[in-house]
């Protein structure tokens, strides 16, 4: 009975041993050959480094899918084209247009805006900023004709106080023209309106279809071109209406999107003054408006307002009346 026992224990040694060194060479291996070891993870993530650092493999090395003017860095490949991102456009330009809207590629995208101090050109520093800027770019309309004076309006949505034709009222008074700019869904929202201003012998101009925040400079250049073409299309299928200006909606412009857009045919108009009645219920002070008005005129100078705040179309008037006393004609955008 003792020898059979102890062969018992020695059998259940054995197998316990056997288990073990099965169980420990199955572990190696593991740590050692399988896929994502902690070897083969070093090598990973070395190669990755390796291919950050050399472009290899990298989707945005082979050429940039948005060509958004706020993110994109500037290139210098001369092979670069900047509506080559896969979209489909509905009118594509040609190739002499592609290249001259590359050769103005320079990854950065500015915020326009007015304040009352003038540059030594006798315009708003500020727009003197931009027209150095943009200089060389042909339709650019930073100004217009000496002792002229030019109203320009965004329309985007209505309030229940029907201020646009109130405005409208007051500039037929007056015999006023000037540049209305819209949205496709203003377009679509209030027919009556944009009826009306072509019935009126005001100017339509685009904002582009689908105003996004930040402006149409914000978005790749096809998508752009694809969202004023849109919106071009539609006005002229519905009003037999053909858009001919353009205003930087978002008032975000780059200098290359400035070229698509004169590229398509628009006149790109950029303000000279403005007020800030865009919010509706914002309290307008009629003293310091028309002292910001003065403050701003120069010859040529093109106004910018909304639609949005009763204010404008009460203080309109007086504006009017000091621009004509003063010798200026007010007169649509040449």
């Amino acid at each position: 009975m003792k020898d059979k026992g102890a062969w018992l224990v020695t059998l259940a040694i054995l197998v316990i041993a056997s288990a073990f060194t099965i169980f420990a060479g199955i572990s190696i291996y593991n740590l050692t050959s399988r896929p994502g070891s902690a070897k083969d993870k070093d090598k990973e993530i070395v190669s990755a480094d390796d291919t950050q650092e050399t472009g290899e493999n990298d989707p945005a090395s082979e050429g940039p899918e948005d060509t958004t003017a706020d993110t994109a860095e500037p290139t210098t490949d001369p092979n670069y084209n900047p509506l080559d991102d896969g979209i489909p456009v509905v009118h594509p330009l040609t190739d002499e247009q592609l290249d001259y809207i590359a050769s103005h590629y320079d990854g950065t995208s500015e915020y326009v805006y007015t304040a009352p101090d003038m540059g030594e050109s006798g315009i708003p520093a500020s727009l003197e900023h931009f027209k150095q800027k943009l200089a060389g770019i042909d339709r650019i309309l930073f100004t217009g004709e000496p002792m002229n004076a030019y109203f320009t309006f965004v329309l985007t949505h209505e309030y229940e106080e029907n201020i646009t034709n109130q405005i409208l009222d007051m500039l037929s008074y007056y015999n006023v023209h000037a540049t209305f700019f819209l949205c496709q869904g203003y377009a679509e929202a209030y027919p009556e309106i944009v009826e009306r201003l072509i019935k009126d012998g005001h100017e339509i101009g685009s904002l582009g279809a689908s105003y996004p925040d930040g402006g149409l400079s914000t978005y790749g250049l096809k998508d752009q071109m694809n969202d004023i073409i849109q919106f071009q299309t539609f006005m002229e299928n519905t009003y037999n209406y053909t858009m001919k200006r353009f205003y930087p909606c978002g008032e975000m412009i780059s200098c290359q999107s400035a070229v698509l857009w004169t590229q398509m045919g628009f006149d790109v108009v950029l303000y000279g003054a403005a007020y800030e009645d865009y919010s509706h219920d914002a309290e307008i002070d009629p003293e310091a408006f028309l002292n910001d008005m003065k403050a701003y005129l120069h010859n040529g100078v093109i106004y910018r307002f909304h639609t949005t705040n009763q204010s404008t179309n009460n203080l309109m008037p007086g504006l009017i009346t000091y621009l004509q006393q003063s010798g200026f004609t007010i007169s649509l955008l040449p």
